[in-house]
Parts: structure tokens; C-alpha cells; sequence
């Protein structure tokens, strides 16, 4: 595969259902097959012989949504986890007919008719929560699978353990909803040997144990949690930045890499640009809004079509790396709406259009997610949901 030229091409529909059509190549996102199959089975040999669930919520950590189902769609899995009901319906709309669980939260106005909402379940958080789906879906004579979310200590939605076996008596009685699953979610898993994340599946077993019924599930391990807790992995994990070859934290990379000698994972998402231009400025010049940065020798400036509208934090002004012909390049000055700017002096024979990475690897240089994300003091959860949607996602 060879990046795109300077001409037209059309990518693959992205997750809003539409397809787009670019122009330009300025910066597009490499998604690499290969390397997500190759996740995918790795956890699915962990977990085995439990399910797992591709939870692919938020334009599936910045990869693309419906690029990422299409990839898995025939795999075997129990089904995806989104974060809403958008979500579900534009994977529907894309031709994806695996199951669905949304996880967090809908409206119930956009509860749409029976057939949409085939194999697609729904969280239920509370009595009155679930009061109100059953008046939507008597209202739209359908029955709808729900699975109840226990909060056991993160404190986000949920009903609390105390309250669940009021709650699964009233769910059992609206004829218009199907109890199919409880979940709950760690606060702590990723970090090293955490008591908390006992004390959470303990309490979460005890509160569901005698609430089970044939061909019910239960779930709570995310990423971490299916690696470090085998206890944890129950009827189905929820498969999150794992699949996209990014380790949750060092503990949980620590778990398995010791075990396998190698890094068994392999990154998935890289993000490239092109130089726009390049000047050789003077010693002394002042960079950038604010002039933030003076250079202190004559420097060779490269300017990139990358800016913080793109989802290049900045935060990376004056700190953050790109890689040009294989070397590493600092940004000067701070990172602008749609352009960064690189001091490429060490380059040899650098020019415009020369391909910049971002997150990847060039020559024998590589930035991690890892890497790009501790840059500016935050996690790759956060800044690989963050890339815009409007940059082309091109599988290779």
C-alpha cells in the first residue's frame, strides 16, 4: 500500500452513514485490517471459552465506527457495545446486523420502530428509567431487550446494589421489556493490584447471583480487567482500547508481556499529514500566535495542515513531536487552529509534500498513542476519540 496521491479518491462511508467525498490528502488516518484481526484473536484466545464484546463507541476510539464493524461483522463475538442509540442505528444503517448493546444512555424519543431495534438491547439504569422505556415501547408495540446496569462503586449510571432486586422485580413485570443481562463497570482495574476491583466483582456477583435466569449474561471486565482478573471475564468481556492495540495502563501491559516475552498487541490507527510548505527562517524570529517560541539559529521551518480544529491538542505547543524523513521534529510555536508548525533543520533534503506522521511509525522512529497522549499529560482514550471524524479513515 502507498500513501494517497494528490487526487481525488473516495474513502469508505464514515460513521455519520454518509459517504464523503475529499479532495485533498492533506491528513488522513491509516487503519491497519491486519493489525486489529490480529487483537481481536489475541483476546479471544485469552478470554476463551467466554465471549467478547468490540465495545466501538465514540467512532470506535478515534478509528472509525462502521470501518472497524465492517472489519469485525463476522467474527465470532456476542456482539458490539456503543455508548448510545445514535450509535446502534447508524451501524444498522451501514448494513451491520451483529448485535448491539448500548451502554450508556438514548432517548427515548428516538426510540425508533421494531425492526431497527432487532438484536439491539438497551441499558436500563433505574425504576423510573425503565417505567418510561416501557411506556415507549408498549407506545410502539414492540418488545425491548434490556440489560441492567449495576453501579458497585464507579459511581456513574446505574442502580445501586441495595436497590436491584426492587428494580429486576418491576422489570420483570412490564410485559414490554426482557431482562437479558446485568453489567457493571471497574473504577480501578488498570491500575496495579487494586483491592477495589475485588471488592466491586465480589459485590457485583453477590448482588446478580440469585437474580439469574437461563440465558441471561452478565458482564464487567473491560480491557484490563479481562488480563489481570481472570475472575472477572464471566459470560462476556467488553473489549475497549485493547483492539486497537493500545494497553490500558503499564500494569495491565505488564500482566501479559512478561508471560509472552513479546508485545503481543499491535497498534492499529496511524496519522499522517503532508508538509505545505518550507522556509528558512533567521535566528531570533519569534514563532507563531503570541510568539511563544524565539529559534536561536537559523532554522529550516516546515509547516503542517494540522491544527487543534483537527483534534492536535494545543497543548503540544512548543512541546509535541512529529516525524519528517524518519527523524524526530519538534512543533514551535503554538499549535494553531488548522496549522502546526515543525523545525525539520536536522532533515536532509526536506520539501513540501513530504509525508509527516503524527502517531505511527517512520523509518526507525516511532510515536506511540502512549507517547502522544503523556506528551500533554493525558491518556490515548482522550486524544484518539478526539481526532476529528472529518479526516478520512483508509484502511490498509
Amino acid at each position: 500500500w502507498r500513501s494517497p496521491k494528490r487526487s481525488d479518491h473516495t474513502v469508505q462511508p464514515m460513521s455519520s452513514g454518509r459517504k464523503r467525498k475529499f479532495t485533498e490528502d492533506t491528513q488522513w488516518i491509516e487503519v491497519d485490517r491486519s493489525a486489529l484481526l490480529h487483537n481481536f484473536c489475541f483476546f479471544i484466545r485469552t478470554c476463551h471459552p467466554f465471549m467478547v464484546m468490540p465495545v466501538i463507541k465514540s467512532s470506535a476510539y478515534g478509528h472509525g465506527m462502521q470501518e472497524v464493524a465492517k472489519m469485525l461483522a463476522g467474527e465470532e463475538m456476542w456482539g458490539f457495545g456503543v455508548a448510545n442509540l445514535d450509535e446502534a442505528l447508524a451501524l444498522r444503517v451501514a448494513g451491520i446486523k451483529n448485535r448491539i448493546l448500548v451502554l450508556s444512555y438514548y432517548s427515548l424519543n428516538a426510540l425508533p420502530n421494531s425492526r431497527s431495534m432487532r438484536d439491539t438491547a438497551l441499558v436500563v439504569h433505574d425504576a423510573e428509567h425503565a417505567r418510561n422505556l416501557q411506556k415507549k415501547a408498549r407506545a410502539l408495540q414492540t418488545v425491548v431487550s434490556v440489560h441492567l446496569k449495576v453501579d458497585t462503586g464507579t459511581s456513574r449510571i446505574g442502580i445501586l446494589p441495595k436497590n436491584t432486586h426492587t428494580v429486576v422485580r418491576l422489570i420483570r413485570s412490564l410485559p414490554n421489556l426482557r431482562l437479558d443481562g446485568f453489567f457493571s463497570h471497574f473504577s480501578d482495574a488498570e491500575s496495579f493490584e487494586s483491592k477495589r476491583t475485588h471488592e466491586q466483582l465480589k459485590l457485583f456477583l453477590q448482588t446478580t447471583d440469585p437474580l439469574m435466569e437461563q440465558g441471561m449474561i452478565r458482564h464487567i471486565a473491560c480491557t484490563a480487567a479481562l488480563v489481570r482478573y481472570p475472575d472477572a471475564r464471566l459470560d462476556v468481556s467488553r473489549l475497549g482500547i485493547g483492539l486497537y492495540g493500545i494497553w490500558p495502563s503499564i500494569p495491565a501491559r505488564r500482566s501479559v508481556v512478561h508471560v509472552e516475552h513479546h508485545d503481543p498487541l499491535r497498534p492499529v490507527l496511524a496519522w499522517k499529514t503532508r508538509i505545505e510548505q518550507v522556509k528558512t527562517i533567521p535566528a531570533g524570529t519569534r514563532i507563531g500566535y503570541g510568539g511563544t517560541h524565539a529559534i536561536r539559529r537559523t532554522t529550516k521551518l516546515a509547516i503542517v495542515p494540522v491544527g487543534y480544529a483537527d483534534g492536535y491538542d494545543r497543548r503540544f505547543s512548543n512541546r509535541g513531536m512529529m516525524l519528517v524523513g524518519g527523524r524526530r521534529c519538534r512543533v514551535l510555536g503554538s499549535v494553531c487552529m488548522n496549522m502546526t508548525m515543525l523545525d525539520c533543520t536536522d532533515v536532509p533534503k526536506v520539501q513540501t509534500g513530504d509525508t509527516v506522521v503524527l502517531i505511527g511509525g517512520q523509518g526507525k522512529e516511532k510515536i506511540s498513542a502512549w507517547e502522544f497522549a503523556t506528551a500533554i499529560g493525558t491518556l490515548p482514550y482522550e486524544t484518539l476519540s478526539r481526532i476529528s471524524m472529518a479526516i478520512p479513515r483508509i484502511i490498509v
